[in-house]
């Protein structure tokens, strides 16, 4: 049973005997047994309501009379904190009077799972972050298994990805597997390895996108970045067979000093291959083992300028931060699961908080100290200097690359700063030479 901001008004909440609230020089908190939690201003209301066997109408009403806030923002924020508060045990939940466990909650649907299914790969990229091959993998029984889970905790879409996936010969079952369990998938691919049978296999279980690695716009540049010989004319072949099988095709195209001054020329042939959605991404980190060695073929900070500004780099978006609010969902609504079975917040953010083969994934998202712990990262937490910056607002601050780079989210990622104040300013020029 999931609970929703359709559905929520269905059941009755109770706040468990002995949790109170107290308050100190450093804020409000929550106690129940021996446990305290931080709470802010709203959790509070909220909390004292239902202690007073307030309905969840009702609270939304006092909320938005209080702080003058449109009443379906209200519900999702009256989720966050029950789903918290719940899992800090201090909530029972009555549906038709009868006391239920609540197995998911769709706020915190896994909306998207990435599944490393091998660190293994046919090519060698420049800017790859994976350090080493290894053979560690889960075996269908396990991504079984898996699947089951993802299903039961809302999970609707996996994209599978690696290395090189289809250098697994079991990929075409666990794909199987996946849509068997309910869920849609999509894969990342360098393409080299696609041929007309694989092509033909896949519409057996038909994915819903997938994405192909392409560098260059001839041989000479994407295998430039690629160091494989022959690699352009497969990928370029397994586009062809993708579009022509009627797929949904992406080309991805990472950003390096060797081809920032070619995508519009990358862009171009793509669009003559019959590619309509082209995705160009000039993040380039470390890897997963803090090896600086991707980093030598970032583009210089001059062409990142020219670049994010622009038609092919990312538009400037304004984002509003909320003081309390969580930094990204990673986590939330999105893990990565990697060969091994170690669980992560996202892909980029490889921090362990758990591990499948040991742990159910229920237990690991509710349970795992080191998760719990990054939740309680929130805006307000950000550093001095990212906070009082002008593009707070507008950065896509990533606690995952910052702990790719420092092994601390906590602290600001310079590259993100660097490539957000490009845009800024680039917006600034752009207003003042429209102004005359």
């Amino acid at each position: 049973m999931r609970i929703n901001v359709d559905n929520i008004f269905k059941f009755d909440f109770k706040i468990k005997e002995g949790a109170t609230i107290f308050k100190n020089n450093n804020g409000l908190y929550l106690k129940n047994d021996s446990k305290i939690h931080e709470l802010n201003e709203t959790g509070a209301i909220i909390f004292s309501a239902l202690k007073q066997n307030n309905s969840i109408r009702e609270i939304i009403d006092l909320l938005a009379t209080t702080f003058e806030i449109p009443s379906e923002k209200i519900t999702l924020d009256i989720l966050y904190f029950l789903k918290g508060i719940y899992q800090n045990k201090v909530l029972s939940i009555y549906y038709n009077r009868i006391n239920i466990n609540v197995p998911s909650w769709e706020i915190d649907a896994l909306q998207t799972v990435q599944v490393i299914v091998t660190h293994n790969c046919n090519i060698r990229c420049c800017h790859c972050l994976i350090p080493e091959y290894n053979n560690q993998f889960l075996t269908l029984p396990d991504y079984e298994a898996i699947f089951r889970q993802l299903y039961a905790l809302g999970n609707e879409f996996i994209n599978f990805s690696g290395g090189e996936l289809f250098t697994r010969n079991d990929i075409f079952d666990i794909f199987e597997n996946a849509v068997g369990a309910g869920i849609d998938y999509g894969f990342n691919t360098n393409g080299t390895l696609i041929d007309l049978a694989k092509v033909n296999k896949l519409k057996e279980n038909p994915p819903k996108d997938i994405s192909v690695s392409l560098y260059g716009h001839n041989k000479k540049l994407h295998e430039l970045v690629t160091k494989a010989e022959g690699s352009f004319a497969k990928t370029v072949n397994a586009i062809k067979l993708f579009l022509t099988a009627g797929f949904n095709l992406t080309i991805k195209t990472m950003v390096t000093k060797f081809n920032i001054n070619q995508v519009e020329k990358i862009a171009e042939f793509s669009e003559n291959l019959g590619v309509e959605n082209i995705v160009f991404d000039s993040t380039i980190f470390r890897k997963n083992d803090g090896s600086s060695t991707p980093l030598q073929y970032r583009a210089t900070e001059e062409d990142l300028y020219k670049f994010e500004n622009s038609k092919f780099g990312k538009e400037l978006e304004f984002k509003p931060r909320e003081y309390d609010s969580l930094i990204c969902n990673a986590g939330v609504t999105r893990i990565a699961i990697d060969t091994d079975g170690t669980v992560y917040p996202c892909s980029i953010f490889r921090l362990p908080i758990g591990n499948l083969k040991k742990q159910k994934l229920k237990s690991i998202l509710d349970d795992s100290d080191e998760f719990n712990k990054y939740l309680q990262f929130r805006v307000k937490h950000l550093p001095g200097e990212c906070l009082n910056c002008e593009g707070v607002n507008f950065c896509k601050i990533c606690p995952g690359l910052s702990y790719n780079e420092h092994k601390d989210y906590r602290q600001r990622y310079d590259f993100e700063c660097m490539r957000t104040k490009a845009k800024i300013d680039g917006k600034k020029t752009i207003d003042r030479q429209q102004l005359r």
